[in-house]
């Protein structure tokens, strides 16, 4: 068992960097290895998809979307942004839209940066997702650099520059503080570009990772594990 775990590790492991390199066949076939070997990777499969929808392989990640049956709000999210890089915007909606229709007084799952984003993919023209984060702000700041962009990104959609520009400030610093960073990551300066006019996005970049790069010691690392 300790030896399939190992290889599972190692297959994972390169099949982020086959994902990183632009090898989605041979990434695909590396996670199915890794699932296969350790059923513990089936409950990391947002990792899979996410990574493949936002480094360009949005189909390829929908079989892996379909599999995730236990967080349906996530896995709901981040399939509708699947179709919606694929040009099947009505579909997209529909997905979105099961999202915001959750009861989340009844709904166990943990998610809410996919619920609050479903909501601001949908235009959250009365503000519902925008007043989540605001709440969740005031229980609770302290290290919430996640909550203070998603804040960020809700009054960039209402057009409120100054409110947008002081939530990822403060995003940004919390994250320098918990070493995680120096500016707020790639990742979530995609939600801009999908969501802001390209004329708006020179007012946000300089608290953002605009630019896509593999560390190069992050390279060597996983490059030397995927050749035990």
């Amino acid at each position: 068992d300790a030896r399939a775990r190992d290889r599972a590790l190692v297959a994972n492991l390169a099949g982020m960097l086959a994902l990183e390199q632009g090898d989605f066949e041979q990434a695909a076939a590396l996670f199915e290895e890794a699932i296969a070997l350790d059923p513990n990777y089936k409950q990391q499969l947002y990792r899979i998809y996410s990574r493949m929808i936002r480094l360009g392989d949005p189909a390829r990640a929908i079989a892996f979307v379909k599999r995730d049956q236990r967080n349906p709000i996530r896995s709901g999210f981040w399939h509708g942004l699947a179709l919606d890089q694929l040009g099947e915007s009505d579909e997209a909606i529909k997905h979105w839209q099961k999202v915001v229709n959750v009861d989340l007084a009844t709904n166990e799952e943990p998610h809410l940066l996919e619920y609050i984003l479903a909501h601001y993919y949908l235009g959250d023209a009365e503000g519902t997702g925008l007043g989540l984060v605001l709440n969740a702000l005031q229980e609770e700041t302290d290290g919430q650099w996640a909550l203070f962009l998603l804040a960020g990104v809700g009054w960039a959609l209402r057009g409120n520059v100054e409110n947008a520009r002081t939530n990822f400030f403060t995003g940004m610093n919390q994250r320098r503080a918990n070493g995680n960073g120096l500016l707020l990551p790639w990742e979530s300066w995609n939600f801009l570009l999908d969501l802001l006019p390209e004329e708006d996005l020179a007012t946000y970049a300089e608290f953002f990772e605009t630019e896509h790069e593999l560390a190069p010691a992050a390279a060597q690392g996983l490059t030397n594990r995927s050749s035990v």
